[in-house]
């Protein structure tokens, strides 16, 4: 009788080991050992790991309540075996729900990206018909981007975006984006530039003496785009382009349509 009192809880036991052992084996599975054996073994011992966590924490359970009435040895194995599965639960929601946020954070980024003014637009390449001077419409480092204070209603950005532009494809609070001669010009409200800067993902960077932007995104080129970017001579709206005909730039600015 007292032997039978001194043994050890077979269910507590086995509720460890499968407990576990899953963890051992899902990373020996992870590593690619069996990959030999195929696809189909490969999903159906996942599937067997995964699940021996679950047999483990019942397996325990009832091994605890057992040894408890027949008086066992064994106790500690059966709570190791309930604490362990839920620890890896725990764990695994934790995972889960960083996975999730972060996912969900470079998928708000993607959308970002796709609704920025600068998305649809393309790399500014090697100036064309340079006889033709921009200068004059190109904005020196030496402004402060932060002082413009030119009042522009939405009304007269409207009203100036459709002399200027052949077609229009979108408009916002602070923008209109459309075409001219196919190049697509992006006309900004100077006085909200930075607000529009904000919104659009846009990054001011210094180029040949001049200010420009680049643009990063999904779907664009790793090292993101860059654009040329011009002042209105009225100093009321901010001009970014994808031309690189000095021609067609000069004629956007002195032809109104």
């Amino acid at each position: 009788m007292t032997d039978q009192k001194n043994e050890l809880s077979k269910l507590c036991f086995t509720g460890f080991i499968l407990s576990i052992l899953s963890p051992i084996l899902l990373l020996v599975t992870g590593a690619g050992v069996f990959n030999m054996l195929g696809d189909t073994f490969i999903w159906v011992l996942t599937a067997v790991i995964l699940l021996m966590p679950l047999v483990g924490l019942v397996l325990s359970i009832i091994g605890i309540a057992t040894a408890k009435k027949k008086n066992r040895k064994g106790k500690g194995f059966g709570i190791a075996g309930i604490i362990l599965p839920c620890t890896y639960a725990v764990v695994a929601i934790f995972i889960f729900l960083i996975g999730y946020l972060f996912t969900s954070v470079l998928s708000n980024e993607s959308k970002k990206g796709v609704q920025s003014d600068l998305y649809v637009m393309e790399y500014v390449g090697q100036p064309a018909n340079t006889e033709h001077d921009v200068s004059d419409y190109k904005i020196p480092l030496e402004v402060d981007l932060s002082s413009f204070n030119a009042s522009v209603s939405k009304v007269r950005l409207k009203t100036y975006a459709e002399s200027k532009l052949q077609t229009i494809d979108k408009e916002s609070e602070n923008s209109i984006r459309g075409k001219y001669e196919d190049y697509y010009f992006l006309i900004v409200r100077s006085n909200h530039f930075n607000d529009w800067l904000e919104d659009n993902k846009g990054n001011i960077y210094k180029k040949d003496g001049y200010y420009a932007i680049s643009f990063f995104a999904s779907g664009k080129p790793s090292t993101g785009v860059c654009f040329d970017m011009y002042m209105d001579p009225s100093g009321e709206y901010i001009i970014i382009t994808d031309c690189a005909d000095y021609k067609v730039i000069t004629e956007f600015f002195e032809s109104i349509n």
